[in-house]
């Protein structure tokens, strides 16, 4: 069965396409918001259907109460709820933070992107983020590093 992932911008598609072999017969789907994944993933599929959603946690917002409690937290980088048999998987405080935290504390060099999220955020915004060099560089030197957050986050995608 083919697994769908909902995800909010274009900045997490690249990232999960980069994170999860694409083997795997998965399917990425860029939806636009939050509210639109958090939406689709708990009322327009079917219970035995393999869907999953990404959000940014966004930790100005209110939090959607649909989620509940995390079944799962990883510190810092990032929430698993289960909604209806679902999983939502939530990436504190976002997608940017959440990469820029994770390459100061390897030691990635930052000189060839904006080192804060507001001036990473204007970047990945684009649509054509996957076009950027200096970004899927980053991604890929991230990915290479095998890190554990990493392996976890991957693994909650996968798994069911």
């Amino acid at each position: 069965m083919k697994k769908l992932i909902y995800v909010e911008c274009y900045f997490d598609e690249l990232f999960i396409n980069k994170l999860v072999d694409k083997r795997n017969n998965i399917e990425i789907i860029h939806i636009g918001s939050k509210s639109k994944v958090i939406n689709n993933v708990i009322n327009k599929h079917r219970n035995d259907e393999d869907i999953i959603g990404i959000i940014d946690e966004d930790p100005n917002a209110i939090h959607d109460k649909r989620l509940g409690n995390p079944t799962k937290s990883y510190d810092q980088y990032f929430n698993v709820y289960k909604v209806k048999h679902k999983k939502i998987i939530e990436l504190k405080p976002h997608i940017e933070g959440f990469l820029l935290r994770i390459c100061r504390e390897v030691s990635i060099n930052l000189s060839n992107i904006p080192s804060n999220e507001e001036d990473l955020q204007r970047i990945t915004q684009s649509s054509k983020i996957n076009q950027n060099r200096k970004i899927n560089r980053l991604l890929d030197e991230l990915i290479n590093k095998n890190l554990t957050v990493l392996r976890e986050l991957k693994n909650d995608i996968l798994d069911d």
